[in-house]
């Protein structure tokens, strides 16, 4: 289901903001690996990065699709303050919270490769959360799909530090 086309996917209102808030936390978290990989010397953590950095890239592009959305004209998207006032208070309390949790597990610019996935963990919380309250069983169906494809990368990451030699 993944695979399927973009239009196969009607966001209305609600689901829609929730993918609206997900796609601009997974930018925030591309923003952030882009700035963890320019600091960071380590071979097997620099390699863990940059899988983590195409999955970002990877999903962001997906909902942008999903949402229909045009990359050059970012300044015509909907303002931030906007999709977050149109959710039930509950989801933006999560919201906010997911925010700053994600803010504050990328203001160091050391990297331990114990909490190399951090942000990812997080993200991954938040993506459960907005799967538990879609409306359309297609979009459950997809992020569902995305939650699984970050678990398999975050054990495969897990495996290779441990498994790895310092370079």
């Amino acid at each position: 289901m993944y695979l399927e086309s973009p239009s196969h996917y009607v966001a209305e209102a609600p689901d829609r903001a929730l993918l609206y808030l997900s796609l601009h936390l997974l930018m925030d978290g591309l923003i952030q690996r882009q700035r963890a990989l320019q600091c960071v010397e380590n071979y097997s953590v620099r390699n863990a990065l940059g899988k983590l950095l195409r999955l970002h890239r990877s999903m962001s592009m997906r909902l942008v699709d999903i949402l229909q959305l045009d990359m050059q004209h970012v300044d015509q998207w909907p303002s931030l303050k906007q999709i977050v006032t149109s959710l039930p208070t509950g989801a933006q309390r999560r919201y906010s919270h997911t925010q700053r949790l994600l803010e504050n597990s990328g203001e160091s610019t050391y990297i331990e490769s114990d909490d190399l996935a951090r942000p990812e963990h997080i993200l991954v919380g938040w993506l459960r959360y907005a799967c538990s309250i879609f409306c359309s069983p297609r979009l459950k169906a997809l992020v569902a799909d995305m939650i699984a494809a970050w678990q398999i990368c975050l054990e495969g990451i897990n495996s290779e530090l441990l498994t790895a030699e310092p370079r």
